[in-house]
């Protein structure tokens, strides 16, 4: 008889939410695709990340229960909206949640403004905001407003993700920003760098490495051009132009 394999993930991904709730269904769906990878492979993929969907309850707790020792790590997305803050069942259940989730990644989502009256999980936890509530009436406008919805929640879980895989940890425990080094020639010109550079400060908490703004004058650039591309970043980003394979740096990096 054959020996029964135990397999411990190294991540497992929670989407929680109200079962009336629409709207947190829909993101909900969206944020399954993504991670799923089912808009770049279809159905028959299977290199996505687990992720299970919870929008019952049995008494005070989530049914099924949210299984700790299943996986590494474990993030859950706590999809919150009036219908989950209305309903004295689902409060008390994400009291016990969070207090059973402790030392997992926990990311609440702001779906409606109705959040900020859990005193309980906005005094505890930071929450994701994805932009204006208010639904448009016109089916096209309202498509696309669940399109930026989503783009937001799974652009920041995402990268709350990464940074908490990434376990690179301040004093206080908090999970360090994501550091982009971006390449580039700069006889090509600068912009293409610097858009992306004063784009990721306004989409996200990544911060971009970038020599101009990070080197000091009077000082050498070999060290901690090195540091940076070799160990505190999380990405390269090149800018790959006619001139960057003919840069001797361009291509150190």
């Amino acid at each position: 008889m054959s020996a029964v394999v135990s397999i411990t993930l190294p991540l497992s991904i929670y989407v929680v939410f109200h079962p009336e709730a629409d709207d947190c269904r829909d993101l909900a769906g969206r944020l399954f695709d993504w991670f799923r990878l089912e808009e770049h492979a279809g159905d028959s993929c299977e290199a996505g990340l687990p992720i299970w969907f919870r929008s019952r309850l049995d008494g005070e707790r989530l049914s099924p229960p949210l299984d700790w020792g299943g996986a590494e790590r474990n993030a859950v997305i706590i999809l919150v909206d009036d219908h989950m803050v209305a309903d004295p069942r689902w409060r008390s259940a994400l009291e016990v949640l969070l207090h059973e989730s402790e030392g997992q990644l926990r990311l609440p989502v702001a779906v409606d403004d109705s959040f900020y009256r859990l005193g309980f999980l906005y005094g505890a936890l930071n929450p994701i905001r994805i932009g204006d509530p208010r639904a448009p009436d016109e089916p096209q406008a309202r498509e696309r407003w669940q399109q930026q919805r989503a783009q937001l929640a799974r652009r920041a879980v995402t990268e709350a993700i990464i940074r908490e895989l990434r376990d690179h940890r301040r004093e206080d425990g908090r999970p360090d920003n994501l550091q982009i080094f971006l390449s580039h020639a700069k006889a090509d010109g600068t912009d293409i760098a610097e858009a992306i550079r004063d784009s990721l400060a306004g989409l996200s908490q990544m911060q971009a490495w970038y020599d101009a703004n990070e080197l000091p004058p009077g000082y050498g650039w070999d060290t901690p051009m090195k540091q940076a591309a070799e160990q505190n970043t999380a990405v390269l980003l090149s800018v790959v132009t006619d001139v960057y394979p003919t840069r001797h740096w361009c291509r150190q990096e």
